[in-house]
């Protein structure tokens, strides 16, 4: 799968996710989900040099 499908297969993914949660509001039929605090985790987002790291290892984004 190229870069470009695979942008387009997850924007697609997340209208759909938007659109139902829209409907599950505007229908009451919702329940919601206390966030663990102790279950949150934050990363930032990579910085230049990260990204050097990362592919100075081998690795590979997709």
């Amino acid at each position: 799968m190229s870069q470009a499908e695979l942008i387009d297969v997850t924007k697609k993914m997340g209208m759909d996710a938007i659109l139902k949660s829209i409907d599950k509001i505007h229908s009451g039929k919702y329940t919601l989900i206390e966030n663990d605090a102790s279950q949150m985790t934050y990363f930032t987002f990579p910085t230049r040099e990260d990204v050097k790291a990362f592919r100075a290892a081998g690795k590979r984004f997709y």
